[in-house]
């Protein structure tokens, strides 16, 4: 099962200011934490590990809907048999596709799609990298 909250809902339910607290704490509730941080990217906790990602560099028209376009591309990786920290990259890229665009009527990347971006983009990217 997994979890995905930005930074504000996860300090509600955890009252922690600090990701690696939020991420343990929750992990009690699910097997797969997410704390999204919009321009700072998203940690993930699971078996232990940590993990980390920055957002790609993109310019940002709108950022209405990026949560869930991450939380889509996210739970599509996992779904297709795919790590944490290529589930992480598949919904920073969902998520920095939607965020060049104005509104919430997006259409969200396809598989194809997804990889294309994240090797178009990758080189430019601040990547937090595995166990962060």
């Amino acid at each position: 099962d997994v979890l995905i909250l930005n930074k504000e809902e996860a300090l509600r339910l955890t009252r922690q200011g600090d990701v690696a607290r939020n991420l343990s704490d929750l992990q009690e509730l699910a097997h797969i934490v997410v704390v999204t941080q919009g321009k700072d990217g998203a940690h993930a906790a699971c078996g232990g590990g940590i993990y980390a990602i920055r957002p790609f560099e993109v310019p940002v028209v709108d950022v209405t809907g990026a949560g869930d376009a991450f939380g889509c591309g996210f739970v599509a990786a996992l779904m297709k048999g795919n790590g944490i920290e290529e589930a992480l990259r598949w919904g920073a890229a969902n998520a920095s596709s939607v965020v060049m665009h104005l509104g919430t009527k997006n259409i969200l990347l396809t598989e194809a799609e997804i990889e294309r971006f994240i090797e178009r983009h990758s080189s430019a990217q601040k990547h937090g990298g595995a166990n962060a």
